[in-house]
């Protein structure tokens, strides 16, 4: 929680330094990792309008909007999504329900493979088994770990360059 009595009207004014571990803030301030004192909100407020705190059990929360970094790296991309699948979906023979899965990572490439059972009306376990098989066969891609992941559909017409 807040230290000393502290408010969110003294954070939002700024310039407000009430350290709650004194030793801890003075390593960090000669190891240079402290800019000055009573600076750090007025620039979270200033370059994060939109940082929700709140106070919960004893605890102080921030939480920031952070968009995923799928969404910077699709923006330009969509365009040619579907020209890769259909240049992907050509060149290697599809099931349909390997098109239809193909066309859903298209449309949302950070989905889930529960999402894609959902949205397929497959079981996890066949989605996993179809994941994997276009895998194999160089159709289908995941890029980053299970949680800000993405998937990406492979355009092999390009020497295995990604398309989203």
């Amino acid at each position: 929680m807040l230290t000393s009595g502290l408010t969110m009207e003294e954070m939002r004014q700024g310039n407000v330094s009430r350290r709650r571990n004194p030793l801890i803030a003075d390593l960090f301030r000669r190891i240079q990792m402290v800019e000055g004192w009573g600076r750090g909100m007025p620039l979270i407020f200033e370059n994060a309008p939109s940082v929700q705190f709140r106070q919960i059990a004893g605890l102080f929360i921030a939480s920031f909007e952070r968009p995923s970094f799928v969404e910077d790296f699709v923006q330009g991309e969509v365009d040619t999504t579907g020209k890769t699948v259909d240049k992907t979906v050509d060149k290697i023979e599809l099931t349909d329900k390997e098109k239809d899965l193909c066309d859903l990572v298209r449309h949302h490439p950070i989905i889930t493979q529960k999402g894609m059972a959902d949205q397929l009306g497959l079981t996890e376990r066949g989605i996993r088994y179809l994941t994997d098989k276009l895998q194999k066969q160089g159709v289908l891609q995941k890029i980053g770990g299970k949680k800000s992941g993405k998937w990406v559909v492979i355009d092999s017409t390009k020497s295995g360059s990604a398309g989203v």
